[in-house]
């Protein structure tokens, strides 16, 4: 049987030959296929953010399936069939699905925590109490408390235009925010105080405030920690867990914002020893600190 089937399928190759002999040629077919100058305000006052497809129909124009007793057809199914295709598939799915949550397992408890871990605290500075009473701070690192002056603000590289620096300030006034900036780009703002018998230059007078703020908008922001860790970026509720219940609380809402206003007195009283905290959108974008003893 199996030599008649060949016999077979040579006899109709060769009518097929003569058929095309005999028509001719037939139409052949065709187909289409820097440095930095301090922006400074000023202002004096008074006191007070699977084809599968049959392997076997038209593959290798019917030759691998009469031939060697079926082995290459099997062998095209094994290869080409849906067999194949399902297990590419299957291999895909499972590799892309495997490495997919291992590259999300990696990101949310690998990532994520180092970044977490890698945050700084509290302990990673030098102070000398977690006491925020203290009023003692961490600005790039460095700790500060007061009594300030300008010389320690200037010490840490900030500067205010060179004409305010020679701003005389009289007896018992104080200013309101002068900015700051540094080679970096970090803008601050400060205040100062002339409580003193006599008039002062600005570079001459102690600091009695000084305020701190980031922005998207900035390419550098400043950092900053309050002693008991309050740093830029928590929510009001962190925020109250170090530093307590405020003494005075303000929040307000519009159609694409929230902002809330926090202050904390050191003695209970308002506009003398204090820090205020302000949150754009529920997060801590400012932080001033007043010293006016």
């Amino acid at each position: 049987m199996k030599k008649m089937k060949k016999t077979g399928v040579i006899f109709i190759a060769a009518a097929m030959i003569c058929g095309l002999a005999a028509c001719g040629d037939s139409e052949k077919e065709s187909g289409t296929t820097g440095s930095v100058t301090p922006a400074t305000s000023y202002q004096d006052s008074a006191q007070g953010s699977g084809w599968n497809a049959d392997p076997d129909t038209d593959l290798d124009g019917g030759q691998d399936t009469a031939s060697e007793d079926g082995q290459d057809a099997g062998q095209d199914t094994d290869l080409d069939g849906g067999q194949g295709a399902a297990s590419d598939v299957g291999q895909d799915a499972d590799s892309e699905e495997n490495q997919d949550a291992g590259q999300d397992a990696d990101s949310e408890n690998g990532q994520d925590d180092e970044q977490d871990a890698d945050a700084p605290t509290a302990d990673d500075h030098a102070f000398s109490s977690n006491d925020w009473k203290t009023l003692e701070f961490a600005l790039d690192g460095v700790v500060y408390t007061f009594p300030l002056t300008w010389s320690d603000i200037e010490a840490a590289g900030f500067l205010i235009d060179e004409d305010y620096r020679h701003e005389v300030l009289e007896s018992n006034y104080y200013t309101l925010s002068v900015n700051a900036e540094n080679e970096a780009g970090e803008r601050i703002s400060v205040r100062f105080k002339n409580f003193t018998e006599g008039d002062r230059e600005l570079q001459d007078c102690d600091v009695y405030g000084i305020g701190f703020e980031v922005s998207e908008w900035r390419d550098v922001n400043p950092e900053v920690m309050i002693c008991n860790g309050v740093t830029f970026g928590m929510t009001a509720e962190e925020v109250k867990a170090l530093m307590g219940e405020p003494d005075y609380f303000y929040e307000s809402e519009g159609d694409d914002y929230t902002s809330i206003s926090m202050e904390y007195y050191v003695t209970g009283h308002s506009y003398e020893n204090e820090i205020e905290f302000y949150f754009w959108n529920g997060v801590l974008t400012d932080i001033d600190i007043l010293n006016k003893e």
